[in-house]
């Protein structure tokens, strides 16, 4: 283990700029949608402007000329249309290779609707008489206002097809208006910068909305994630319940029967024989319950690790004093080695994970000893539990980490939960410690913290 430090200043940095980008990203994913979302049902407007502008140059403007300006514009019609029912289909249209594809394709489609405008100021104005004239600008001006209204939502895209749709207008009526005695290039020039303010408080507008889209979307995900976790802790509870409600009835029925069996007259010998039974079937019980409490404390939302200097040697006494005699008992021998290492972890977290660890090293060995020692590697100190007893087999090691699962290799006899192994990885992971296993079957198993 090693003592936690504070994360890196550029490694928070690096987080915020992923966030952001992560935000800006979604923006233009939902500012591309907006504007290939209107353009679903917008053939039947493009078709009516096409016909308002070539009646309004009919036929001042010759046949030839305002039918390949239709044609022009049709081909256009077409393959924004056609452009659009791709995007939809499209499955990769989020990936930012195909985003950028599809924003470039928005920002070429309005230049080429621009030039598309444009041509009718070159095509039209000088043959029209001043009258029409005035009533072909003003269509055009109502055109580029309901643009910038449904296509702000992107503002450069936006921004191209009003000014190059607008300088053929203005070129065209500057000598126009001076013979007119009206100052419509002025008035158009004017229109342009208004339009364009607009647009811009507009597609300011719209931004507001996508982050309290954005805010939705990231709301909903935590909502959907905290009601799995709900899910699956009030699951763990219920199975937790009906483990502890099976595993807890053996030995408390077997407390009962021993209970009922004591006689004051009996031989001595009898009732020592009969308070050991007692003794034994009441501590299993205080592990269950204990093992159930520290699983539920550790899960709490305010349960905060306090990172303290703690002696391993005053650590080792500890536990060596809180598991001598049980080891005894079975005949076992429990051995420590500390070399006086200091380390920064949480010390009550940090006992109740040795407590569990050496609890089930005794538990799982018949014979022999568990040894309990640490091992400095430079700036790390490595807590190692080693035993002599069964061993785990290699398929299993990936699951006793696992909430309920016993293990009884080797005619083990094992009773108890199955919730010290994940009571120890979890709090470990809680320290920012790393809890591994090493182990063979018949040959005994290391823990290492």
């Amino acid at each position: 283990m090693e003592a936690q430090r504070a994360r890196p200043e550029t490694d928070v940095a690096q987080d915020a700029a992923t966030l952001r980008e992560r935000e800006q990203r979604r923006i233009a994913e939902l500012e591309l949608e907006t504007v290939m979302g209107n353009g679903k049902s917008f053939s039947p407007v493009y078709v009516l402007l096409m016909i308002g502008f070539a009646y309004l140059m009919y036929p001042a403007v010759g046949t030839d000329a305002l039918a390949l300006w239709v044609l022009s514009y049709t081909v256009y019609i077409a393959g924004r249309t056609l452009a659009t029912i791709q995007y939809h289909r499209d499955p990769f249209k989020h990936s930012p290779e195909r985003l950028r594809f599809w924003r470039g394709f928005v920002g070429k489609s309005a230049f080429v609707h621009a030039v598309i405008f444009g041509s009718t100021a070159v095509l039209a104005l000088p043959a029209l008489d001043p009258t029409s004239r005035i009533v072909l600008t003003s269509f055009f001006v109502v055109v580029c206002a309901g643009c910038s209204a449904y296509a702000a939502a992107m503002y450069r895209p936006l921004a191209v097809l009003l000014i190059v749709s607008m300088v053929p207008y203005i070129l065209m009526w500057w000598p126009l208006g001076e013979q007119m005695k009206q100052p419509i290039a002025g008035i158009l020039l004017a229109t342009v910068g208004v339009s364009m303010h607009l647009a811009w408080r507009h597609h300011l507008n719209l931004l507001q909305g996508f982050r309290e889209t954005l805010a939705k979307e990231q709301l909903a995900v935590e909502l959907t994630e905290s009601n799995r976790q709900l899910d699956a802790i009030g699951a763990a509870r219920s199975h937790l319940f009906a483990i502890a409600s099976h595993d807890l009835r053996g030995p408390v029925h077997a407390i009962g029967l021993a209970v009922g069996q004591l006689d004051e007259r009996a031989e001595p010998h009898v009732l020592a024989r009969q308070f050991a039974k007692l003794r034994e079937h009441t501590s299993l019980v205080a592990e269950m319950l204990g093992d159930m409490m520290d699983l539920s404390r550790l899960e709490r939302p305010e349960r905060r690790v306090h990172l303290v200097a703690v002696d391993l040697d005053q650590m080792f006494e500890q536990v060596r004093l809180n598991f001598e005699s049980i080891a005894r008992e079975k005949g076992l021998q429990v051995r420590f080695h500390s070399d006086g290492a200091w380390v920064l972890s949480d010390w009550h977290l940090l006992r109740r994970v040795l407590f569990n660890l050496v609890s089930n090293a005794i538990r799982y060995t018949q014979q022999g000893e568990v040894v309990v020692r640490s091992v400095r590697d430079g700036n790390f100190v490595d807590i190692r539990i080693s035993d002599t007893g069964v061993g785990i087999a290699s398929s299993t090691q990936g699951s006793i980490f696992e909430d309920y699962v016993q293990l009884a290799d080797g005619g083990a006899s094992v009773e108890g939960m199955g919730l010290g192994l994940p009571f120890a990885r979890r709090a470990a992971v809680q320290l920012g410690h790393q809890l591994t296993l090493s182990s063979e079957l018949g040959k005994g198993s290391t823990f290492t913290v």
